[in-house]
């Protein structure tokens, strides 16, 4: 069963076996990895124009924390079959779980990192 707040999601392939996607640091690295890029670039390839080498990288690695039999070639396979529509649904699912939009406070402004509130104040000697 996925845990969404983890990011995770899962899917049923066509043979009906369900899998289920982890976007975590492990599946990151992964992802980096088989693309051999960062996964900056990996987040922002796949929210634009996901490339091909992208979309099989991040399966790939969202998929070794529940399913590490499942091979590059395997990913390969499911891309470009029947199961290709759960299988994307799933991981978007899965990413958009793991990285959630930021908190927005009641004023409407994207809260970035907490705090108590109250502005720091200058300390130390003051210059000439």
């Amino acid at each position: 069963m996925a845990n969404r707040v983890r990011g995770e999601a899962s899917f049923t392939t066509a043979d009906g076996r369900e899998l289920t996607l982890v976007v975590d640091f492990n599946a990151l690295a992964h992802a980096e990895d088989a693309a051999d890029m960062g996964v900056g670039q990996i987040l922002a390839s796949m929210s634009s124009k996901p490339r091909i080498r992208v979309m099989q990288a991040m399966t790939f690695g969202a998929l070794q924390a529940r399913h590490p039999e499942i091979t590059m070639a395997d990913v390969g396979d499911m891309l470009l079959s029947p199961d290709a529509g759960p299988l994307t649904g799933a991981l978007n699912a899965a990413v958009v779980a793991a990285f959630p939009p930021p908190d927005e406070s009641a004023e409407g402004k994207v809260q970035t990192e907490g705090g108590t509130g109250t502005p720091s104040k200058k300390t130390g000697r003051a210059k000439a």
